[in-house]
C-alpha cells in the first residue's frame, strides 16, 4: 500500500512537472512573438533548440500554440487524479483507467510531434523532449496503479464508452476525429509555409515615391538625441513611446 500512495504522489508530481513545462513554452511562444528569439538553457546548439521549432508553421494549431492544448490536456488529468482517483488511484478506479488511456493516447501523439520535428522541421526542442519523457513517465506510474496495466484499462473503458454510443458510433468518432485534426494541423502547416515563402515583388513594383523634406533640426526639439552630419539634407525623425506594447 506504500509503494502504491509512493507512485501515485510520484505521479502526481510528474503531471504537475509536465503543466509547468506546458507552460514555460507557452511563454517562449510568447516572446518569440514579441522579441523574435527566445533565449536560455533550450537553445543549444542548432540542432537541438526552441527557436527552430516555434518558428515553424508546425508549432500552432488552430492559431495556438501546441503546448496550450498540453497544459489544458495535463492539468485535467492532474484535476481528475486529486478530485476523483485520489493519489493510489483506489478511489475511483474508473477515473484512474480514464487517466491511463487518456496518457496513452498523449503519448502516441507526442510520438507523432518528435516524427515531425525530425522529418519535417529538422530540429528537436529540448523543453519538448522533457515534456514527451514526463509524459512516458506518467502512463507508466498511473498503469500500475490500475488493475491489469494498460491493457486492463483499454479493456474496461471500451465496454464503458460503447455502451455510451456502440462500438462503431466510438470508432467512428475517434477515428473521424483524429483524421480532422490531422488535416487541419497539416493544412494549416502547408499554408503558413507558402504564406512564408512566397516571393516578394522588387521594389520597383511597389512604385513608392518617398519625398523627404530638407531638415536639419526638428522644431522645439533641437536638443533631442542626433547621429550623423548635422548638416545632411536628409533628416529621419525617430518617434518612441517606451509604453507601448508592440
Amino acid at each position: 500500500e506504500s509503494k502504491n500512495h509512493l507512485a501515485g504522489t510520484l505521479f502526481i508530481g510528474l503531471l504537475v512537472i509536465a503543466c509547468a513545462l506546458s507552460a514555460y513554452l507557452i511563454g517562449m511562444h510568447i516572446q518569440f512573438v514579441v522579441e523574435g528569439q527566445t533565449g536560455g538553457f533550450c537553445d543549444l546548439s542548432p540542432g537541438l533548440n526552441c527557436n527552430g521549432v516555434i518558428a515553424s508553421e508546425w508549432s500552432t494549431l488552430f492559431g495556438f500554440p501546441l503546448p496550450a492544448y498540453a497544459l489544458g490536456f495535463y492539468a485535467a488529468l492532474l484535476a481528475l487524479t486529486l478530485v476523483r482517483a485520489g493519489a493510489d488511484g483506489a478511489r475511483d478506479p474508473l477515473a484512474r483507467d480514464i487517466t491511463v488511456v487518456a496518457l496513452l493516447g498523449g503519448v502516441i501523439w507526442s510520438l507523432v510531434l518528435l516524427v515531425v520535428m525530425i522529418a519535417i522541421v529538422g530540429v528537436l526542442c529540448p523543453i519538448c523532449l522533457l515534456l514527451d519523457l514526463t509524459g512516458i513517465g506518467a502512463l507508466f506510474l498511473a498503469s500500475r496503479g490500475a488493475a491489469g496495466g494498460i491493457r486492463g484499462s483499454l479493456s474496461r473503458i471500451g465496454p464503458v464508452l460503447g455502451g455510451l454510443m456502440g462500438a462503431s458510433g466510438l470508432i467512428t468518432v475517434v477515428s473521424g476525429t483524429a483524421v480532422f485534426l490531422a488535416v487541419v494541423w497539416f493544412t494549416q502547416a502547408q499554408l503558413q509555409q507558402a504564406d512564408w515563402e512566397a516571393p516578394v515583388p522588387p521594389e520597383a513594383a511597389y512604385n513608392i515615391v518617398i519625398d523627404y523634406p530638407t531638415r536639419h533640426a526638428l522644431p522645439g526639439h533641437e536638443s533631442a538625441p542626433a547621429k550623423g552630419d548635422p548638416q545632411a539634407p536628409v533628416v529621419i525623425v525617430e518617434f518612441s513611446d517606451f509604453q507601448c506594447p508592440h
